[in-house]
């Protein structure tokens, strides 16, 4: 979990921050992943508005909020965009 009022940062080009349980990041809190750096995660639990950057997180759950639709057109992954970011 990233504590309430706490940043963490996973930025450059082979930056990975792993772990098989859930991210959690507080409502005042943030996550920045950008130039490169990637999370992998078993779940996320954020709001978009506290998620940065350009970077790549892969989680196998999550609770966000915002809406994403998943059916036979969409399929199962589904990227999106957060921080300066695009899908």
């Amino acid at each position: 979990m990233i504590a309430p009022g706490s940043a963490a940062a996973v930025t450059g080009p082979g930056s990975m921050w792993s772990m098989s349980s859930s991210l959690s990041v507080d409502t005042s809190g943030s996550l920045t992943v950008g130039d490169g750096g990637c999370v992998a995660a078993g779940g996320l639990l954020a709001s978009f508005s506290t998620l940065h950057g350009d970077g790549t997180i892969t989680a196998s759950g999550g609770v966000l909020d915002a809406d994403l639709r998943f059916d036979s057109t969409h399929g199962l992954a589904k990227p999106f965009t957060f921080g300066s970011g695009e899908a």
